[in-house]
């Protein structure tokens, strides 16, 4: 349901921006923390110590709380682009998937090797995704005043679909795993 979700944001963000030449903010201000929220309970899912489940439900519950107040008092829905939300769900979604590497080294006494694990390759998805994210983010701002492009195009929508393309490979490699072996994660 959320790749369906995100192919339909995606579309609606593009004809947004190049169609309408109108600001996208409130899809990617919505949707970010229901993104946020899915990939921190699919960890929690996984984990194996009760402890660490615990400590990314408290994760994701600030984050969740975090990204409501920014809306209801913070920069709103259409007031551009909140990175302040999306560079705490970056850091919280880092956190989280250190965590999962951290209990699937753990109890690792049952898998042969990590990257035959589906979940594995979601994780490092993440990670690599979250990282860059954290990064332009921070100089989101910085690269908007600034008009910053890289090729001739605005360079946070060049790294975004880099970041995009990095994760969703992740992603795929899981997915072929999870037919291979028909884990219930998928």
């Amino acid at each position: 349901m959320l790749l369906l979700y995100t192919v339909i944001n995606e579309c609606a963000g593009n004809y947004f921006h190049y169609c309408l030449h109108r600001p996208n903010f409130f899809l990617y201000n919505i949707y970010v923390p229901i993104e946020f929220g899915f990939y921190s309970l699919q960890i929690v899912l996984v984990l194996k110590a009760n402890s660490r489940k615990r400590l990314i439900l408290t994760s994701l519950l600030t984050g969740l709380l975090f990204s409501v107040w920014n809306i209801a008092f913070g920069k709103g829905l259409n007031n551009g682009y909140n990175t302040d939300t999306n560079i705490l769900l970056s850091l919280l979604l880092i956190f989280a998937s250190l965590v999962y590497l951290y209990d699937l080294l753990t109890y690792s006494e049952h898998i042969e090797t990590p990257i035959r694990e589906p979940m594995f390759w979601i994780v490092a998805g993440l990670l690599f995704f979250n990282f860059g994210c954290l990064i332009i983010n921070a100089l989101y701002d910085y690269a908007e005043a600034k008009h910053l492009t890289l090729f001739g195009k605005e360079i946070y929508s060049q790294i975004m679909k880099l970041l995009n393309l990095l994760m969703y490979s992740c992603f795929t490699i899981s997915f072929v795993l999870c037919y291979r072996t028909r884990k219930s994660i998928c």
